[in-house]
């Protein structure tokens, strides 16, 4: 039941998204948020309904999000034929999101496969290393949230402006967002670094699990921005609707890469470096998402970009000499 509210809030979000309203889908976020920790103490703590509180209150707090979304919609952008029920369906766009939407869809699945495998490959080399694993993401996530804000950025912006032409625009963002985002993930991810150890004592203090912790962060750390650039690149490739090339690319990463890696470091090296195989997929990944900017599409972009500079270039050019030619006719 929850997944129904779950897809209508992400459906309503990406469209606050693509108006340029992306601080609206926050504020639904954090209102739900706060509902749903309010809701836990009222049905776990209160009315000892245990597991199943928990997931009614989830679940309210996702139907509240997604009925909060659609009234800040109605009111704030009434233009739009928004309906509380379906009307009549435009079977080309339908198409168009089903094609991009499926890749998308089975992009994610295969990929949420490949990390239960990874996770397979990790469990083996212990309770200790597994706890390490987990508090090395908890860590990494504080570091790669300029990952999620560029590669969700991106994508909107890259939509926005090739669906209206603006190829001018859309080529600076390609080539200005990727750098950006993986500056800002190297400098947060040397801040994590450095603080590492302090961080990693917050959630433990088995000497152990600290150590394997380290090394976890020190294999990926480094190369945590190669994943930020390449996320972001493909996210272009997605907003312009070069979807195929995104789900080889992560196909490529994880199967052809990230998982035989870590196999082989596990098998023939020390299982306790098999996070290694991570940060050389990100590598491999960076390099094949960076070729998107030799394919036909990329090419087309900077072809029509030319073309609309041109036309500015001659625009302004004729402008300059209209106003000569009037300051001329006005001295004589």
């Amino acid at each position: 039941m929850g997944l129904l509210a779950n897809m209508g809030y992400n459906m309503n979000a990406g469209i606050l998204r693509g108006l340029g309203d992306s601080a609206s889908s926050l504020v639904f976020l954090f209102i739900s948020t706060l509902v749903n920790v309010v809701l836990d103490i009222v049905f776990v703590a209160g009315l000892s309904m245990d597991a199943a509180g928990a997931a009614l209150a989830t679940v309210i707090a996702m139907f509240m999000s997604w009925a909060a979304s659609i009234v800040y919609i109605r009111k704030k952008y009434p233009s739009l034929p928004f309906g509380i029920l379906p009307g009549r369906s435009d079977m080309d766009m339908l198409k168009e999101i089903l094609r991009i939407g499926l890749s998308l869809g089975f992009n994610n699945s295969v990929y949420t496969v490949g990390h239960i495998v990874m996770q397979s490959l990790i469990n083996t080399q212990g309770s200790a290393f597994m706890t390490a694993t987990s508090v090395t993401g908890k860590i990494m996530g504080i570091s790669s949230v300029a990952i999620t804000s560029f590669s969700g950025a991106m994508s909107t912006f890259a939509g926005q402006n090739f669906g209206a032409g603006n190829y001018r625009r859309l080529r600076e963002g390609g080539r200005i967002v990727p750098l950006y985002s993986g500056l800002t993930t190297a400098f947060l991810g040397l801040c994590m670094y450095m603080s590492a150890k302090p961080l990693i004592r917050l959630f433990t203090g088995d000497e152990q699990t600290i150590a394997f912790a380290l090394v976890c962060i020190g294999l990926q750390i480094p190369f945590q921005w190669c994943y930020c650039v390449l996320n972001t690149i493909l996210n272009l490739a997605n907003g312009v609707g070069a979807v195929k090339f995104s789900t080889l690319v992560n196909l490529l990463m994880l199967w052809a890469v990230r998982i035989p890696a870590a196999f082989l470091i596990s098998r023939f090296y020390d299982g306790h470096y098999v996070t290694f195989g991570v940060s050389i997929s990100f590598m491999f990944g960076l390099a094949a998402s960076l070729t998107f900017y030799r394919s036909k599409r990329w090419k087309e972009i900077v072809s029509r970009s030319g073309e609309e500079e041109g036309r500015v270039f001659t625009k302004r050019k004729e402008g300059r000499n209209a106003a000569r030619n009037t300051a001329l006719r006005q001295a004589l």
